[in-house]
């Protein structure tokens, strides 16, 4: 598709919601719509929200094995694909995964923040503002964030 061109409204969401650091939810996002079309590169864009979950958790070794799985994923695609510059995004994940290979212990802390990247960038179709302001979170998402909640209360 070229620019100006219309995407389906779950990669739109994907992409705000990767963006505004909702890594879950725009896992949620596009798990939906690979559910009806089994592309790999909706796996691999999948894989990659999934790995920032776990730089989020500080899960090193959960998020470099996602980053390896969405990298494999994305390979085989040319660039630009469903109006992702891919080459992009993959030198964007290889770096983050570089960053979580050779991360140590006491630099867990500052090295969450600077792996994050926005995707919009790497995107030709446009983001609107309000793109998933009105959107139904689905159940079994709200009860998993309620239950990190909880657990992060009583911590």
């Amino acid at each position: 598709m070229t620019a100006g061109a219309r995407y389906p409204a779950e990669i739109v969401r994907f992409v705000a919601r990767f963006d505004r650091g909702e890594y879950w939810l725009a896992h949620e996002e596009l798990e939906e719509l690979w559910q009806h079309d089994r592309r790999d590169l909706y796996k691999g864009l999948i894989q990659l929200a999934a790995a920032f979950v776990h730089v989020e958790r500080r899960n090193w070794s959960g998020a470099r094995r996602l980053f390896e799985t969405a990298l494999g994923y994305l390979e085989g695609y040319p660039s630009p694909s469903e109006g992702f510059d891919l080459d992009q995004i993959r030198a964007r994940a290889r770096r983050a995964l570089r960053q979580v290979e050779r991360l140590r212990v006491d630099e867990a802390q500052r090295v969450g923040e600077s792996l994050r990247f926005r995707l919009a960038s790497c995107f030709a179709g446009e983001i609107p503002a309000d793109a998933v302001a009105d959107v139904e979170i689905p159940y079994r998402v709200r009860r998993h964030a309620e239950r990190r909640e909880r657990n992060d209360e009583t911590g």
